[in-house]
């Protein structure tokens, strides 16, 4: 086994902490021990039955079962393909067909809505079972489909995992209407593990919370900067996610990782009064913007905690800068009100490209905020076109590639980043990466219509608090059933809260639909 991989780390951490709690979930918990055991049964009856595909799918949602998946895969030498147990079917089916997997692992919890996805791909896959033995009538509604449970006799050591051996891949809202895959390597993950940890080490006994969905790439921070440690991770009950307070003293939690918009939350409900949380000493916000006055209140509110703005797309592996936030000696106020991104993490890059983008700002100036180093991505997923788009060398520059993040930002005199928002459409909606044509692509499909786009609204800092879509129709009785049937193709987080229905979409001087028009309308109330 190479010792340079997440997989190795995991394993020694089990062989140090065998009886430390690795995941508690209520009032049960399993050890180390027992899920390293479970993982690699899992992952000898992956190897069973995989073929030479890189990838695997998990499907499953906070439960014992899918964190052993998780693991196991990785074990397996296999990239593991998150999907969402509330997407609909249509958008998982879309992923186990672009993933190329050939093995499911599927999770009690998920089991019930196994059968739509099944009945829409288009090869024929073995799923597994995780802690599953019986599989009900599904193998005799989809003959074409293998199913089998783990072999609990099984047991393997692991293979040789190369750092450039695929360690997860993410697909996130895409610029042509479907989804786009982020492949992060072994390389890229244990790059940004190394960093992290040689800024904010945890410790055997810390309680790490776990809000992301597995679907976010902010879970693998998660997850296994909790597991190398030693630590516990406590998911997040989905009712305890939007106001977690009690969570946080109940599980007496020492780490706290979440999107800003919970804190935002918690601070509009009175939940960070002051002393609220001696127990935290570790506080990490990602995602979105961070606002000032939040970022003041929540170190208010867990006085032992340092509080760390992290920033950071899919395409760099979870978070590439940091700003560990100083209470008494605050940022000085920017024009946005918002925490700064801070500086790269020091053995990666970051480039400002001036509006031109013909060279490299490399003192103080605003542009365009590129990427290098090796948390960042080789590219998309069987994507080369949208790669070459994304991905681009800079003369001159350290990195031989940098990844083009869209996001335009100002590096202060000090060589601090401030966030200062997006350069194109892209959106962010419940800390969600959303590009409004792939909401389009569903939109139209749903009104059944091509005459039908959606806007961002309202907008609050940058974020994205809601969506609105402008459909042409003769029929404007048919509100209720275009939102249901983009149900049916686009996850929750990327549905209109309402559709408006018009005339005409007005065009600006390129003939494009200008949506900056359809927002002054929703501004103006007309």
């Amino acid at each position: 086994m190479n010792t340079d991989t997440v997989v190795s780390e995991f394993l020694k951490a089990a062989e140090q902490y065998p009886e430390n709690s690795a995941v508690e979930i209520g009032d049960q918990r399993i050890s180390y021990r027992e899920l390293r055991d479970r993982a690699l049964r899992l992952a000898s009856t992956i190897r069973e039955n995989a073929g030479p595909e890189p990838t695997v799918v998990i499907f499953g949602n906070r439960s014992f079962s899918v964190y052993t998946a998780l693991i196991g895969v990785l074990i397996a030498g296999k990239g593991f393909v998150p999907l969402h147990i509330d997407f609909p079917a249509y958008r998982n089916t879309t992923i186990v067909s672009l993933s190329e997997a050939n093995v499911l692992v599927v999770c009690e919890e998920a089991l019930k809505d196994l059968a739509p996805i099944l009945s829409q791909v288009d090869r024929s896959l073995v799923i597994i079972g995780s802690d599953i033995n019986e599989f009900g009538a599904l193998p005799d509604h989809f003959p074409q489909h293998r199913f089998t449970a783990v072999d609990e006799n099984a047991v393997t050591e692991g293979g040789l995992i190369s750092l450039h051996h695929l360690a997860y891949l993410l697909f996130t809202s895409g610029t042509t209407g479907s989804p786009k895959g982020v492949p992060i390597s072994h390389r890229n993950l244990k790059s940004y593990l190394d960093e992290f940890r040689r800024l904010y080490p945890l410790a055997a006994t810390d309680r790490a919370s776990q809000t992301f969905d597995l679907v976010f790439d902010l879970s693998v921070h998660d997850i296994f900067v909790t597991w190398l440690s030693g630590a516990c991770l406590c998911p997040v009950p989905r009712n305890a996610v939007i106001a977690p307070g009690r969570f946080i003293r109940d599980k007496r939690l020492t780490v706290w990782f979440s999107v800003p918009s919970t804190a935002i939350f918690m601070k509009k409900l009175h939940m960070l009064n002051p002393a609220s949380y001696p127990d935290l000493r570790m506080s990490l916000f990602c995602g979105e913007a961070l606002p000032v006055e939040v970022a003041q209140a929540w170190a208010q509110a867990a006085p032992n905690s340092i509080v760390v703005n992290l920033y950071g797309p899919t395409e760099a592996t979870i978070s590439i800068t940091h700003y560990p936030w100083d209470c008494d000696n605050p940022p000085p106020q920017t024009r946005t009100g918002l925490v700064p991104i801070g500086t790269p993490f020091p053995t990666q890059h970051a480039l400002v490209w001036n509006a031109e983008r013909s060279c490299t700002v490399e003192g103080a100036g605003q542009g365009e905020l590129l990427l290098g180093g090796s948390q960042v991505s080789d590219g998309y997923w069987r994507a080369p076109d949208l790669t070459h788009a994304a991905f681009t060398t800079v003369p001159s520059a350290v990195m031989p590639v940098y990844y083009r993040t869209g996001d335009l930002v100002e590096r202060d005199s000090e060589g601090c980043l401030h966030f200062l928002g997006r350069l194109d459409e892209q959106i962010k909606i419940h800390s969600y990466r959303v590009e409004l044509v792939e909401v389009d692509a569903g939109l139209r499909k749903a009104a059944e219509t091509e005459l039908a786009v959606a806007v961002a609204y309202p907008m609050e800092r940058g974020v994205a608090k809601g969506l609105v879509g402008f459909v042409c129709a003769p029929d404007r009785q048919r509100e209720r059933e275009i939102i249901e049937g983009c149900r049916k193709v686009l996850p929750p987080y990327m549905i209109p809260q309402r559709i408006i229905f018009v005339d005409a979409l007005p065009r600006n001087v390129n003939g494009k639909i200008d949506r900056k028009a359809l927002v002054r309308s929703l501004e103006s109330g007309r």
